[in-house]
């Protein structure tokens, strides 16, 4: 009673408004409990999606855990220059590097290609959203595509390593095709949310990698502008991390991808996920006196499982790893010529050798078309399957280009440069939000909506809002 006659005395606004309040109020709650009814739901989904198969680590579909992750994190950290024998050279300019890569393909525009094209593209929804990417390369149907910012030359080489590292067992790219992944280059003022793929994610705990394996939640692998171009700035100095993706993606990312690579390997074809995993479980090199056994690689990042001993040995394997102190430092240890790893683990030595060619050269590109055997790339391109363009390689521009549907005009000297805006990133995890986008707002809804009217009428309508409230909330 004394809650009625209060109601009576309220003025019609504060009727109106405190009415729709506890209403808004009782949308979000039921929002949140939906959305908690879906992350339980979600994440029964995911446990059940592998079919037998290793399931996700991670809730982001990522192949590996972010940011303070002591494997990845550590690795990022370590990034500072060591003088050694894998020193590498290193391009100061980036718009002087050329890479082979353009002996076998064009970079074209992602715009009216059959990618985005054809509505039963597989790769439509994911290349045009937000519209970020604009440059593409087709490799034998695989796209590899970047933003205006990417240079040509860091596409191609890009896409040249991975006709180098596949050309020895083809159905590699095959995998790739079934499993509908791409290739994305992020530029070197370009962050990896910046990638559609990875908007989602936190930047906080991701935006330090440059560059990822494909998996079957995210099939996209990525690998980084300054690395592939060996540019003064990049933070995996005296290494080529985009050796190491790849290694990771055509190796099926520990079984993160639906399809077994199937090689072959001592007279018979084995799956190499299972090779991989006996291989790194017979590390052992001793057992002391109290049992404790000594294992290959400790103190290193390979030690972390057997798709990171995959991925640090092709790296090794290519002489495109950093040398560390043969102790470990968390790591690197000392190994990181193919000369090394035959002497150090054999068995993976051989494993390897078995899956990549051992003929090919993936170190740094160069500022000269000269050291470019066109015929021999040719002839790599063409054993995975990639087309050549009929009008033969794209040579490197002998002055300043002019525009191209796939470059940004060159500025004139009036213009003054502007950022592009980064697309805003969403929280980390993909779940459905407590406070849903149709949701009536407190400043948009007019009073009349809730058909109060003034005088006597306000205290029945708002005493049978507090009874809807409290009969809700007992619910």
């Amino acid at each position: 009673m004394m809650i009625t006659m209060r109601c009576r005395s309220m003025k019609l606004f504060h009727v109106e408004w405190l009415c729709l309040f506890l209403l808004i109020s009782l949308i979000r709650v039921e929002g949140a409990l939906i959305g908690s009814k879906n992350i339980t739901f979600v994440n029964e989904r995911q446990q059940q999606d592998g079919g037998g198969r290793d399931v996700i680590d991670s809730e982001d579909g990522m192949p590996y855990r972010p940011y303070n992750d002591s494997a990845s994190f550590q690795r990022f950290k370590s990034r500072q220059r060591m003088q050694s024998r894998a020193s590498r050279p290193v391009n100061t300019n980036p718009d002087d590097v050329v890479s082979c890569g353009s002996c076998c393909f064009d970079v074209l525009p992602l715009r009216g290609s059959s990618f985005v094209s054809e509505e039963a593209s597989p790769y439509r929804e994911i290349l045009r959203r937000n519209r970020f990417y604009v440059k593409l390369i087709d490799i034998a149907g695989i796209p590899l595509v970047a933003s205006y910012d990417v240079r040509d030359a860091a596409m191609l080489e890009t896409a040249l390593l991975l006709v180098k590292m596949a050309s020895k067992n083809p159905h590699l790219m095959d995998y790739l095709k079934e499993e509908q992944i791409h290739f994305a280059v992020i530029g070197k003022d370009e962050v990896i949310t910046d990638l559609p793929s990875y908007s989602d994610l936190d930047p906080q705990q991701w935006d330090y990698a440059r560059g990822v394996g494909a998996t079957r939640w995210r099939p996209v692998s990525s690998c980084a502008e300054e690395d592939v171009l060996c540019l003064s700035n990049d933070p995996y100095l005296d290494e080529t991390i985009c050796v190491h993706e790849h290694a990771h993606t055509l190796e099926g990312s520990g079984g993160k991808l639906d399809s077994p690579r199937m090689i072959e390997y001592n007279g018979r074809e084995q799956n190499l996920d299972s090779l991989l995993k006996e291989v790194y479980n017979d590390r052992i090199t001793d057992i002391d006196s109290a049992g404790r056994p000594s294992f290959l690689w400790e103190n290193t990042y390979a030690s972390s499982n057997h798709e990171e001993m995959w991925a640090e040995g092709v790296q090794s394997y290519y002489n495109v790893n950093r040398e560390g102190p043969a102790e470990g430092d968390g790591v690197h240890n000392h190994i990181w010529s193919r000369s090394l790893l035959q002497s150090y683990h054999r068995e993976l030595h051989q494993v390897i050798e078995a899956v990549f060619p051992s003929e090919v050269n993936l170190e740094c590109p160069g500022t000269s078309m000269d050291s470019c055997d066109c015929n021999q790339i040719r002839q790599l391109c063409e054993q995975v399957g990639v087309t050549i363009p009929t009008n033969g390689p794209t040579k490197p521009p002998t002055r300043l280009p002019t525009f191209h549907p796939t470059q940004k005009p060159t500025p004139g000297p009036n213009f003054t440069p502007f950022p592009t805006p980064k697309p805003s990133p969403s929280p980390s995890r993909s779940w459905p939000s407590s406070n849903p986008t149709n949701a009536p707002s407190i400043n948009r809804v007019p009073g009349m909506a809730l058909g109060v009217s003034a005088g006597r009428g306000n205290a029945p309508k708002c005493f049978i809002s507090l009874i809807l409230l409290a009969v809700c909330l007992l619910s």
